[in-house]
């Protein structure tokens, strides 16, 4: 888990901290600060990361 903290109204926000656990593409409406914003709600979110048990 990370810990920055993030008050933005994003996908990946709970709870005060951005849950986002990988890497991924920029998002087509990056914020100050953020490329991988996600307005909250959005069709588009990451999906969530593999297991280190898990097979490609």
């Amino acid at each position: 888990m990370n810990l920055i903290p993030c008050s933005e109204d994003c996908a990946h926000q709970k709870e005060g901290y951005c849950r986002l656990s990988t890497a991924d593409a920029p998002s087509p409406v990056p914020i100050d600060g953020c490329c991988y914003f996600t307005p909250a709600g959005s069709k588009t979110q990451t999906m969530p990361a593999k297991k280190s048990s898990e097979k490609n």
